[in-house]
């Protein structure tokens, strides 16, 4: 979501795709009030969709969360121009972290770590 916030504020057109069964796009939009679109919402500019989205617009760029990365959501991940794993280091996301590196293994790819919250460091 960060991400996409990103792109969005300098000035890129784009679209966050809810490609997992997570559901927590439903839980975000009512939070922040989103306004309903056809099959999906926009908020801020951004378009917030799943993955059966109806939308023909073009985009910049169009992210997909996969959830996590694992043998059933690799397809979606090797399909992309351009492929960015997006992780945390909070301690229940490092072991999905260190799962998804061994199923890329040499596969190109860029990485955004997010060092919120608590770390080892005084």
């Amino acid at each position: 979501m960060e991400f996409v916030a990103y792109l969005n504020s300098i000035g890129a057109n784009v679209s966050y795709i809810e490609a997992n069964e997570s559901g927590h796009l439903q839980l975000i939009a009512e939070h922040y009030k989103m306004k309903k679109i056809d099959d999906g919402y926009r908020y801020k500019g951004i378009a917030f969709e799943g993955i059966n989205s109806s939308n023909n617009i073009v985009f910049d760029f169009i992210i997909y969360d996969l959830g996590v990365l694992d043998n059933r959501t690799m397809k979606g991940f090797l399909n992309c121009n351009i492929r960015i794993l997006c992780t945390g280091n909070k301690p229940h996301e490092l072991p999905f972290y260190e799962k998804g590196l061994k199923l890329l293994g040499e596969t190109e790819y860029n990485i955004i770590f997010n060092f919120n919250g608590f770390s080892n460091h005084e």
